[in-house]
């Protein structure tokens, strides 16, 4: 399994996610920004196709983990880590979207 941890810019927490916070009171804070993240994330994820061949450029399941949400309105600070499979799905989402990689920890198999 590859991880990559994706720190939100603050523009995002100040703005889109601040907003989206305000239009759901019945959600939690963590609720909201895991719902962003899925969109934004998961829809690149989803359908970005490789220039290249044309192809879908993830071929892996994914998973978005460890949603955090630090501080308070409107100094919100997010980050996740992002799961994936396929470390080749991994190295392309940090080439065309960023993050940093999380080297796997050895198991005990």
């Amino acid at each position: 399994m590859s991880r990559i941890q994706m720190n939100i810019a603050g523009g995002y927490m100040r703005g889109e996610i601040l907003k989206l916070i305000d239009e759901n009171p019945t959600l939690t804070t963590q609720q909201v920004v895991a719902n962003w993240i899925e969109a934004r994330y998961g829809d690149f994820i989803r359908t970005h196709k490789n220039p290249k061949t044309g192809e879908l450029a993830f071929v892996s399941p994914y998973r978005i983990t460890d949603v955090v949400v630090e501080g308070s309105t409107p100094e919100l600070l997010g980050r996740f880590i992002l799961d994936f499979d396929n470390p080749n799905d991994e190295d392309y989402f940090v080439r065309h979207v960023g993050g940093k990689i999380i080297p796997s920890e050895p198991t005990d198999d």
